[in-house]
């Protein structure tokens, strides 16, 4: 699991997302997705697993979760991690498959995103999101996370 509270940027002065849980086997793509949201959250973490996503919830809150469609139960995952947190879910996929995106959605997932990803589109959809989401922190307000 890594964690640095650390991360922010330009914009989190302006607009506070909370807690950011990534979930991506693949590091690359986690940091991709870390460099991407590091204006909107200065608390973004990432792990590799499932188990370790659950475990990470568990132990702090989550205002929302991007989750990577690749894993192998991913569907299981979001309805859990909704279950358990409550949180905004974002859905990230390297590809669209109707089926997944519709199962992605029914499970809890909040949006769905196909990969690669456009980091404007995401920070908005982001934005959207956790606007609409009633564990968000407010626009112009000091979160608690940071």
């Amino acid at each position: 699991m890594s964690h640095d509270p650390a991360i922010s940027g330009a914009d989190s002065a302006e607009w506070g997302i909370g807690r950011v849980l990534i979930v991506d086997q693949y590091p690359p793509h986690a940091e991709l997705l870390r460099t991407i949201l590091a204006s909107l959250s200065c608390h973004l973490t990432i792990v590799r697993t499932p188990d370790d996503a659950l475990l990470a919830a568990a132990d702090t809150r989550v205002d929302l979760a991007l989750i990577d469609m690749g894993f192998s139960g991913a569907v299981e995952l979001i309805t859990a991690m909704k279950e358990l947190t409550g949180a905004a879910i974002i859905v990230v996929s390297g590809h669209s498959p109707t089926i997944p995106v519709a199962e992605a959605l029914d499970a809890g997932a909040d949006d769905y995103v196909i990969a690669p990803v456009r980091p404007a589109e995401l920070r908005a959809r982001t934005r959207a999101v956790t606007r609409r989401h009633p564990h968000h922190c407010q626009p112009n307000s000091r979160c608690e996370a940071c």
